[in-house]
């Protein structure tokens, strides 16, 4: 699968923060491929431009067509394993971090819609009026990231907003109830240990380090961490570093040694375990794949 990546940032609690919204247009260039095990830290959505095959997911395969929209939590295994060959297949991805939900600054959203992402792994109801909306709302996005007019990033996170609110609309329920004070708190604390994290990949971390970060106890932490972004400390570190190995083997030509202890490895097997539990395939296969393109598995 080959795949053109744009990545957007937007600000976050403060002059250290920041949230990433990723977007991927990719052509399947397979007829079929085994199932590999694939997931990410990100919530997704996934719009299938053109094209019809099978997508793999959690809770078995699901026969996918032009037009259909995918939702996935955090942590979500899915893997497209076959395509038509008399039709061409497109795809256009956006991933977002859960932290554009939570954040503590956000005037428009907060935690309570979660509940739409996390532990989700399924495809939009495809005779749902909404999510024939969604789609063209992710038609939209790509559109604008194709075409970078200024002000695109406004309209993409714009576009992000509205298909929230179609979810919200699907199920006639409201979440505006905004966060107590202690909560509030507990929000910015957890946003300044994510930050940490993302900080400090390339370093040795534990809990009581991060969870000191926010000012909170482990036991608290790992719970409230856990509720917020769908998957676990550990879970979240380990993709994280993996992603950024994955930048470093297509952008670079440092040793995979040494791209494991950028990415907090300072055994190689313990890397090429991970690296293969996260992305599919080891990190030498990887790079002769991907080295010097603007693609990620």
């Amino acid at each position: 699968m080959r795949q053109n990546e744009t990545l957007i940032h937007y600000a976050g609690s403060d002059r250290n923060s920041r949230y990433t919204v990723r977007l991927y247009e990719s052509s399947v260039d397979f007829t079929h491929r085994d199932f590999f095990y694939h997931k990410h830290s990100d919530f997704e959505f996934s719009y299938i431009v053109s094209g019809n095959g099978l997508y793999a997911l959690r809770d078995g395969a699901c026969m996918i067509k032009e037009g259909d929209v995918f939702l996935f939590g955090a942590n979500q295994v899915h893997c497209i394993t076959d395509r038509d060959p008399e039709t061409p297949m497109l795809l256009f991805n956006l991933q977002f971090e859960s932290r554009l939900i939570w954040s503590p600054l956000s005037d428009m959203l907060n935690e309570r819609y979660l509940q739409f992402f996390n532990g989700k792994c399924e495809r939009l109801d495809p005779f749902a009026d909404s999510t024939a909306r969604i789609a063209r709302i992710m038609k939209q996005i790509m559109q604008e990231n194709q075409a970078k007019n200024v002000g695109y990033q406004l309209m993409i996170k714009a576009y992000l907003y509205q298909i929230i609110g179609e979810l919200i609309r699907g199920c006639g329920v409201s979440f505006e109830e905004p966060a107590d004070g202690a909560r509030q708190r507990s929000l910015f604390g957890m946003d300044q240990a994510m930050t940490y994290i993302n900080g400090h990949l390339d370093a040795p971390l534990s809990l009581e380090e991060i969870a000191s970060v926010a000012g909170f106890t482990r036991t608290y932490f790992s719970t409230l961490f856990t509720e917020l972004n769908g998957l676990t400390t550990w879970d979240y570190i380990t993709i994280r570093r993996i992603e950024r190995s994955c930048e470093l083997l297509r952008k670079t030509d440092l040793p995979i040694i040494e791209v494991a202890q950028r990415c907090g490895y300072e055994n190689l097997s313990n890397f090429n375990r991970m690296f293969l539990r996260i992305v599919g395939t080891s990190p030498s296969v990887y790079r002769r794949t991907h080295f010097l393109k603007e693609i990620v598995t």
